[in-house]
């Protein structure tokens, strides 16, 4: 009932229970389990009560391991056991472990299934802040995490932690049931209205600011060559056009003036046009890709280390 009830627990220990006690005895009960040994379910009790004493932070990387031990141990003895709440914090805490033949002795353990219960209705649970309080003095850690707000997840059990002068004070508690001495009003928040107080409501329109995002406009010079350069490249297209009548009319031609008249008019032309048209693209490449950002022609060099 005191497990229920949410009851922190930690000020009873007679004596302190050490992080490497635990580890050592995580290992025989998990050994136990996979066995379905008689004493597992002792084993797995003793575990549970002795978490209220630890002496040092509960170690994050063996958390959720610890939680699933102490519940698949109690279950083997008791398939109802509340015992089983662990494997729901264990899922919070470590929601991608997946139980092989390796850890239970075979798929038909209760904790096989609760297991992936656990895991389910872990997508949903999120942790509920106590209101208007923080923490008192000292560093708190839930579950072997650091914790900067008094905020956990309700319906299943936790192992609460204070590191204080550098010493560690354990509690275990339900939900979100934190010792009222581990918390202080939180002076950041408004107070509530006194009875009888009006509120005053908020007046005017909101003010709202519109900023106008900076467009480039393209500077003169990139006009002038973008404008220069295709009319360039048509004059050059034009240019070769008259080139290609008159190769046409030398062709043709019968007598050696014409020949010789339309030779040099075909290859001034052509030499015209080719001169043209590579100004031109030139003027116009010159302009679209120097000017792109700020209007700057000027060549740079940046070295990147």
């Amino acid at each position: 009932m005191l497990w229920l009830l949410g009851m922190a627990w930690g000020a009873g220990c007679s004596e302190t229970y050490a992080v490497d006690a635990l580890a050592d005895d995580l290992g025989v009960l998990e050994a136990s389990i996979l066995e379905d040994l008689d004493d597992a379910a002792t084993l797995a009790a003793k575990l549970e009560g002795d978490l209220s004493c630890l002496d040092g932070v509960l170690p994050r990387v063996i958390t959720g391991r610890v939680y699933r031990a102490v519940a698949a141990g109690q279950l083997s003895g008791d398939p109802k056991s509340v015992a089983a709440a662990w494997l729901d914090t264990a899922a919070s805490v470590d929601p991608g472990f997946r139980y092989t033949l390796d850890d239970l002795p075979s798929e038909d353990h209760p904790a096989y299934v609760g297991w992936m219960n656990a895991v389910d209705e872990a997508r949903e649970a999120d942790a509920v802040t106590v209101e208007g309080r923080v923490w008192a003095s000292g560093s708190f850690f839930l579950d072997g995490r650091r914790s900067s707000w008094p905020a956990a997840e309700t319906g299943r059990p936790h192992v609460l932690q204070r590191v204080l002068d550098g010493a560690t004070t354990t509690w275990r508690i339900e939900g979100n049931t934190f010792p009222a001495d581990l918390l202080i009003a939180d002076d950041s928040s408004a107070p509530p209205p006194v009875d009888g107080q009006r509120i005053e409501a908020p007046t005017g329109r909101t003010k709202v600011e519109v900023y106008k995002a900076q467009s480039h406009n393209w500077p003169t010079e990139r006009v002038v060559l973008v404008s220069g350069g295709a009319a360039a490249l048509a004059g050059g297209g034009a240019l070769y056009a008259l080139a290609w009548n008159q190769r046409s009319k030398f062709d043709g031609s019968n007598t050696r003036t014409d020949t010789e008249r339309l030779a040099r008019s075909t290859n001034s032309l052509t030499v015209a046009s080719t001169a043209t048209l590579a100004a031109g693209a030139g003027t116009l490449g010159f302009g679209i890709l120097f000017f792109i950002v700020d209007g700057d022609p000027r060549p740079t060099l940046d070295i990147r280390f």
